[in-house]
């Protein structure tokens, strides 16, 4: 429909996501909407680098160079998690980044070398190995964590029913995106959706029983 082209000056509301490599940023450009179906299926994930890079380090660097610091080395010899390469299309692609698991445990936040299976797999779950020793408090933990989401989710939802207006709330349409709720909403859904995940891989692999 030619009549939904954006005209000459339109301002028009966008996201940079990652994407695979040698991607130009044209094909990394989505809509916020999209953004967010794509985190629901867990295809787009915001990228961040390219927002620190581009936004907040510039601004940190006029600040902080009048004491001759170098915040761009500073985030350059930070850590970084890893994540599974995912395309705009939802697949996996077949890099190097593909094979390697988030650096970072979701239980104490400590870095880790991800966990394998006893068949020598790797589990789609980052978990050190000092977490992993007690494997029953483990579990407890992510189910108390997901537990404390499913009351965020909650609260939310019922501030969400109360500006609508509604009762049910799978009638919920509300795609404000100057709502600070609503994207509090969609993060809250997202942990609660991870966390069950995680705790249903490790409970199956650890011989441990799902809630």
């Amino acid at each position: 429909d030619p009549r939904a082209n954006p005209r000459h000056g339109e301002r028009i509301e966008y996201v940079v996501v990652f994407g695979p490599p040698g991607a130009t940023l044209r094909q990394l450009v989505v809509s916020p909407e999209e953004l967010l179906q794509g985190q629901r299926r867990g295809t787009l994930r915001l990228n961040a680098t390219y927002y620190i890079t581009k936004q907040i380090i510039p601004a940190l660097e006029r600040l902080f160079s009048l004491l001759g610091a170098d915040v761009r080395a500073w985030f350059s010899e930070m850590p970084r998690p890893h994540f599974k390469a995912t395309g705009r299309g939802g697949r996996t692609k077949g890099t190097m980044h593909s094979f390697y698991l988030s650096t970072k445990c979701i239980l104490c936040g400590g870095w880790c070398e991800g966990l394998y299976s006893e068949r020598g797999s790797v589990l789609d779950v980052s978990v050190c190995a000092g977490c992993a020793k007690d494997r029953q408090s483990a579990l407890f933990s992510i189910a108390m964590a997901t537990n404390e989401q499913e009351i965020i989710r909650k609260r939310l939802t019922e501030a969400c029913l109360q500006c609508t207006q509604s009762t049910d709330p799978s009638q919920i349409r509300c795609t404000s995106l100057d709502c600070s709720i609503f994207f509090a909403r969609e993060k809250s859904i997202l942990r609660i959706s991870e966390a069950r995940k995680n705790f249903l891989t490790l409970s199956a692999e650890w011989g441990g029983e799902s809630r």
